[in-house]
């Protein structure tokens, strides 16, 4: 499960390893660009979808944009693994995106994962080029 997949850039390169691939976003006409691809995407709050039977749920670069992350956090949680990437930050009040309305620091981000019973397993950073840097983290859903 691609929680927020946009126009499917990352499907894409998972249809390629993976057995399935589905997407979920809340823009219809990004769905609709990831089906014309041939993706399997729907249309939809990720805070209404049932993500229990999936193996895996990405959630890259989504969380900062939820008014509330914690609940996205948590039905993540019903799937086995996760893997997050949200912007780097140590200052969040020093961020300027106005577009990114729940920025954390990464200790904020793993107490609210640990919260959920995720717990990482891996930790990688993504520098996207243009001076911005992403943390990640491979999470595993802990009972």
């Amino acid at each position: 499960m691609d929680v927020g997949c946009g126009i499917g850039v990352v499907g894409e390169v998972v249809v390629r390893v993976a057995a399935k691939y589905t997407g979920v976003d809340i823009s219809a006409h990004a769905v609709s660009v990831c089906t014309a691809k041939g993706l399997e995407a729907f249309c939809a709050d990720a805070m209404a979808v049932d993500m229990s039977g999936y193996d895996l749920v990405l959630a890259l670069e989504v969380l900062e944009h939820l008014s509330n992350p914690a609940g996205a956090v948590e039905r993540m949680a019903a799937a086995p693994r996760s893997i997050v990437t949200v912007p780097r930050t140590d200052d969040p009040t020093k961020y300027d995106d106005p577009t990114h309305v729940s920025l954390l620091t990464a200790p904020a981000w793993l107490r609210l994962f640990a919260a959920a019973n995720l717990f990482p397993d891996r930790w990688f950073e993504v520098d996207w080029g243009d001076r911005s840097v992403s943390v990640g983290w491979g999470l595993r859903r802990i009972a």
